[in-house]
């Protein structure tokens, strides 16, 4: 199974982190957002509102994970590409 940004939230050591469960919900939340957004998006009849909804969910969780202090997925989220283009988009 391939590994996806945030897999590791949810076993973080909350005394290691300080962050607290409810915060890790959101971003898992967030994810889950994402997933679904992305499944609504089809590159054959490409509907620009549909990606714009996908680009306001990953700016938003790209600030939540760095508020938190999830830097690598904050990054992550910051450099993916094609989204606002369509490129580089698969399933």
């Amino acid at each position: 199974m391939t590994s996806m940004p945030g897999d590791d939230i949810a076993s973080r050591n909350d005394a290691q982190t300080g962050i607290n469960h409810r915060s890790t919900d959101q971003i898992l939340a967030r994810i889950e957002e994402i997933h679904t957004q992305f499944q609504r998006i089809n590159p054959e009849t490409w509907n620009p509102a549909e990606v714009k909804v996908l680009h306001r969910l990953t700016h938003s969780l790209a600030g939540l994970a760095g508020t938190l202090g999830f830097f690598s997925l904050c990054i992550h989220a910051c450099t993916e590409t094609g989204i606002t283009t369509g490129r580089n988009i698969t399933r």
